[in-house]
């Protein structure tokens, strides 16, 4: 009896000092704790832009290009494009429990198909002007509808330039669709209406492309603008997969991956930074959150974070612009384990592409935090104003003369429509969100 009274006293002295000493120890190290997950994702969630799902739309509306400069389209035997286009018809048609289809035809006004046959006779293809703009306009007024375009991308339509055509795409990208551009390649045999023809001719060029060779064949596009993710997810499985293209460009993905972010030493044996806490990701892969800690209490009120982001490349970055990233900061200011208001925050920031092209050095001047404090940044990243430059191919697919017969395996002005996509689009995309916290102990 007296031993087991012993043990229960030592056991209680002993929670008694255990109790105590961590007391003690959260008491002196209050404010020196760096802010917890939880409160952080609170003060500042993921942005709305970078949460593009939802529920599937059943709602397909095809639009089928029906001016006179398709016709030879139709006319060539074994076109690439009448089987792309039957093709993609009847795979809508076999997934009828997914979709509701709704067929129309894009000449200078829009009408309805009643009879899908219709669009393998040339006799189709006998309209007018079609107006892009005019379509991107009507698509975003229905934005629980995925819009399939096919169409060859010349826009004919008279007093239209691209001006006219970014706006349209602005209007739509405001309600952050998700698009995707697919290049296929085509017989051709028919007449073609140029689109920069002189004053003194206004006649018409015959084209007779093959698509035997790679690189041959007249181009044709299909252009896919969906409500969501989880919408052309769903189309691609049904639809699009059958019929890869040739090439594709997606002016709504992230144009720029942030794999992995970095303290950069540099050369300095006496860096005031250490690492707190390693970058971590999301399951998304854009929302990067990393926390350092100064160990000088003593530092300068200003100093200077080097932080370098190894970044793969989806789009082409134009030369020596790197440092014209564009950044929206905010900042919280994390004290005896809450947060106090977050606010605009302008803090310098200079990037530089290192010469092989796939890692940014970046450097942020930030404020010494105040003792037993953690001064915590958002930090969004885009590619910025006109600094991001268009496929590759879609260079190889333009022309700015098609007057010229040996040009008909190019598309008049191509290269202006994905610019204008990059622009309204691709530029504005946060392509990645870094969370930064930066703490100082007393």
């Amino acid at each position: 009896m007296f031993v087991r009274d012993r043990t229960t006293q030592s056991l209680t002295f002993r929670a008694l000092v255990l109790l105590l000493t961590l007391v003690l120890g959260a008491s002196c190290d209050s404010g020196s704790h760096a802010p917890d997950t939880r409160s952080t994702r609170k003060l500042f969630p993921p942005s709305v832009e970078q949460d593009p799902r939802g529920d599937p739309t059943t709602d397909i509306d095809v639009y089928v290009d029906g001016s006179e400069s398709m016709k030879g389209f139709a006319r060539a035997t074994g076109s690439n494009f009448m089987r792309v286009l039957t093709g993609l018809l009847r795979s809508a048609q076999e997934a009828k429990a997914q979709f509701t289809l709704h067929l129309y035809k894009l000449a200078s006004t829009v009408s309805p198909v009643p009879n899908p046959l219709e669009l393998q006779s040339p006799n189709f293809y006998s309209g007018g002007d079609t107006p892009l703009a005019d379509l991107l306009v009507r698509i975003s007024k229905e934005p629980a509808h995925t819009a399939i375009i096919i169409t060859d991308m010349v826009q004919s339509e008279r007093g239209t330039d691209s001006s006219t055509l970014a706006g349209a795409l602005a209007q739509l990208a405001n309600q952050r669709p998700q698009m995707r551009l697919l290049g296929y390649r085509s017989h051709f045999d028919g007449d073609y209406f140029p689109e920069n023809r002189t004053a003194d001719w206004h006649g018409t060029i015959q084209l007779s492309v093959s698509q035997s060779l790679p690189g041959s064949g007249r181009p044709f596009y299909i252009l896919v603008v969906a409500p969501n993710e989880d919408s052309m997810t769903q189309v691609d499985k049904f639809l699009l997969s059958r019929f890869p293209p040739v090439h594709m460009f997606n002016p709504t993905e992230r144009p720029i991956i942030v794999d992995r972010v970095d303290l950069l030493l540099d050369d300095s044996k006496d860096v005031p930074w250490s690492i707190y806490s390693h970058a971590s990701r999301d399951a998304t892969g854009k929302r990067v959150e990393s926390t350092f800690l100064l160990k000088k209490a003593n530092f300068e009120s200003r100093t200077i974070l080097p932080l370098g982001f190894t970044v793969q490349f989806k789009s082409p970055i134009r030369a020596g612009r790197a440092g014209q990233l564009s950044w929206e900061v905010t900042k919280a200011t994390w004290r005896k384990n809450q947060f106090g208001s977050a606010t605009e925050a302008t803090i310098p920031i200079e990037g530089d592409l290192e010469p092989n092209g796939t890692r940014i050095r970046v450097r942020l001047t930030l404020q010494n935090p105040e003792p037993d404090s953690w001064d915590t940044y958002r930090v969004k990243m885009r590619a910025g104003d006109a600094n991001l430059d268009v496929p590759a191919w879609v260079n190889d697919w333009n022309t700015d003369d098609d007057n010229v017969v040996g040009n008909g395996n190019r598309t008049y002005q191509l290269e202006p429509l994905v610019e204008a996509m990059t622009i309204q689009i691709s530029e504005k995309i946060v392509f990645c969100e870094y969370i930064l916290a930066i703490g100082r102990k007393g």
